[in-house]
């Protein structure tokens, strides 16, 4: 039986079951490429709520082959966020404030520009650097959480420490969480910003689960981890965005013993939606093969622009590569190579052109596909059309005509 990752009970129930899928940084060199499939699924821990990878992929796999993988989260709030926490009491220029990994960069250099002389990112020890030609997520969470974590003693403690988008990636959060306490003195700030999950999983979009990702977080369970976590929450936030929110807490040190609160009703609620949520896969998944293959012998071949993890789930859980000619992305790092799991070939935007495809499904955020539409206005002009594979967004295929 296996144990949350939160409360330490051990009855975690599956929801949903993605099968055995590949590592979607690995992308393919050959079609016939030898590479190795993961289970994949996904569990509910029936005690407090949080939705969880029941068996996450050896944390060694999760490296990336290749130096050129990155991946953008959400900035559009980072202007408000920023001056918000330059307005925290006992806050001012020169207060020094810490990023965990390189997804706070842009975050310090906002610090900067206020005025604010004192930012820094956690330095990797020089072993790590040496061992890893990338040093992402994956690795930094390892180190932070491992046993031989240990805060220098000649440094001082931080005023403010920025955690963005790594906690859902923690493999074990308890320790991770209890290094970062390391960092700071009584009155340090931490930053804590994660997704939001809700929309994915009450959208029923099934590109949610990623090898990634361990944790999923809705605005409930969010808080409820960090206070079993011991961290008192100061302020919350939800900045919304289309398809995934960013969920923003500003916590400090509480690990004094509380009372358990009666969560149940947000629990029950979480419960049903993740019912719902997996037992509504094997419809959708009719539904889309149903609807491509109406859509193809309406346009002719189907193409998909965006050759990121996003759409590696989506090709191989909903089973329709048999559907689509090839993936298209600018990333001349990826051009000539093939998707993993479908093995389905990656080409450049001028191949909706050459190859003359009418459909083409879209596996970007917003600001992503504006900019693909302004860009390829010559393929809608000889009558192309982009939809979104995204169940939610106004712009999906499942819901043309």
């Amino acid at each position: 039986m296996k144990t949350c990752k939160s409360c330490g009970e051990e009855i975690i129930d599956s929801v949903f079951d993605a099968g055995k899928q590949p590592i979607s940084s690995r992308y393919l060199k050959s079609h016939d490429e030898k590479e190795d499939l993961y289970n994949l699924e996904l569990g509910q821990c029936l005690s407090c709520g949080l939705v969880q990878l029941i068996d996450p992929v050896p944390i060694e796999e999760l490296q990336p082959i290749y130096k050129w993988i990155t991946y953008n989260e959400p900035e559009g709030h980072l202007d408000d966020l920023v001056s918000q926490l330059s307005l925290l009491e006992g806050i001012n220029r020169k207060s020094s404030i810490l990023g965990i990994s390189y997804k706070e960069d842009s975050t310090l250099a906002r610090f900067a520009s206020l005025g604010f002389a004192n930012v820094e990112r956690l330095p990797m020890p020089k072993k790590i650097l040496e061992d890893f030609e990338t040093v992402g997520v994956e690795t930094v969470q390892n180190y932070i959480s491992s046993e031989t974590f240990n805060y220098p003693p000649e440094n001082d403690p931080y005023d403010v420490i920025l955690i963005r988008h790594i906690l859902e990636h923690a493999y074990s959060p308890g320790s991770f969480l209890k290094s970062l306490k390391k960092l700071a003195h009584n009155n340090s700030y931490y930053i804590f910003e994660v997704p939001d999950c809700s929309l994915l999983f009450s959208s029923c979009d099934y590109t949610a689960i990623w090898e990634d990702h361990i944790l999923y977080f809705t605005p409930s369970t969010f808080k409820a981890f960090l206070k079993k976590a011991g961290f008192s929450v100061l302020k919350y936030h939800l900045y919304p965005y289309p398809y995934e929110n960013c969920l923003i807490i500003i916590a400090r040190i509480d690990d004094a013993p509380r009372l358990n609160s009666d969560n149940s009703q947000n629990i029950e609620t979480s419960r049903k939606l993740m019912i719902n949520y997996g037992k509504n896969f094997l419809k959708n998944k009719d539904a889309t093969r149903e609807k491509l293959q109406q859509i193809k012998a309406n346009f002719g071949d189907i193409a998909v622009f965006g050759a990121g993890h996003l759409s590696t789930m989506y090709l191989n859980v909903m089973n329709i590569s048999d559907l689509i000619s090839f993936v298209v992305d600018d990333d001349e790092n990826k051009s000539g190579l093939f998707i993993p799991g479908c093995r389905l070939p990656i080409y450049n935007s001028k191949d909706l052109l050459e190859k003359k495809i009418k459909f083409c499904l879209t596996s970007l955020s917003p600001e992503s596909e504006k900019k693909v539409i302004a860009a390829n206005q010559e393929f809608l002009s000889r009558g192309g059309v982009f939809a979104s594979i995204f169940p939610s967004s106004p712009n999906s295929f499942i819901n043309s005509t």
